[in-house]
């Protein structure tokens, strides 16, 4: 968990999730001069509507095919394995397809895994450059994001905006006391959460997921988008902080 350090002649702090308010105001033993600035996303930019066959096409996949996406860092401490473990437990559906976008110290060995479990159904890709972000997202049938039960639960993942932005439906590894778990039950159907470190748990989420698509039909997390417009709109979010500022700097 990481160790909150507060300033406290400062006039104003500012955190990026509810759990971090709490906590620096136990800190500070005050909330007064806290104000809620969380990650934003461009939801003009990241929208639905963007064409998921740019990627079809680029990595010569089948728009019938069913694609659970990991995207971002790849650390060591992420437990990303588990996603290995998984695709392992899909390799006799064949439609379905394990992408992994990105780069970090645990790429080689998640390769390495990936052969030695002799896994055709997962594709390692580097990062993609930032103007085709909206047609990764929307490439997604179900967005992996994965965590480790220790990891700190006051976080939301900077990614999830972007997910949420593009109407993308996600499946989360984290307790249901962390800040992910809370947003879950505070908003049903804006993501599927399973306990961490649970290949079964993750397994039987993803199949079920997966079963209700329709690949001749495919539509958006319409309770995802609408959190997105409504909480991750970058104008309304820097509108909303700086008013906070003026508020308390009166």
């Amino acid at each position: 968990m990481p160790t909150i350090i507060v300033n406290h002649n400062s006039h104003a702090v500012s955190t990026i999730s509810y759990s971090m308010i709490e906590r620096a105001a136990l800190k500070m033993g005050k909330k007064d001069n806290l104000i809620y600035f969380p990650n934003w996303a461009d939801i003009d930019f990241i929208t639905p509507s963007a064409d998921r066959t740019v990627f079809c096409k680029l990595w010569k996949t089948p728009e019938s095919s069913l694609i659970a996406l990991y995207a971002g860092n790849m650390g060591k401490k992420q437990g990303l394995e588990i996603i290995l473990q998984a695709a392992h437990k899909f390799r006799a559906m064949e439609n379905v397809l394990f992408i992994m976008v990105g780069t970090g110290v645990a790429l080689d060995g998640l390769k390495k895994q990936a052969a030695q479990l002799k896994l055709g159904n997962i594709r390692f890709f580097p990062l993609q450059p930032y103007n085709k972000l909206p047609n990764l997202m929307t490439f997604a049938d179900v967005h992996l994001l994965v965590q480790r039960k220790k990891t700190d639960g006051c976080m939301l993942p900077s990614k999830l905006a972007t997910i949420f932005s593009a109407g993308g439906t996600a499946l989360i590894t984290a307790q249901r006391d962390t800040e992910l778990g809370v947003l879950c039950d505070k908003y049903p159907g804006i993501a599927q959460r399973v306990e961490p470190e649970n290949v079964e748990a993750i397994y039987t989420a993803l199949k079920k997921m997966l079963a209700g698509i329709d690949v001749d039909s495919r539509s958006f997390n319409n309770v995802a988008r609408k959190y997105a417009e409504i909480n991750l709109n970058k104008n309304r979010i820097l509108r909303n902080y700086f008013d906070n500022l003026k508020y308390i700097l009166r």
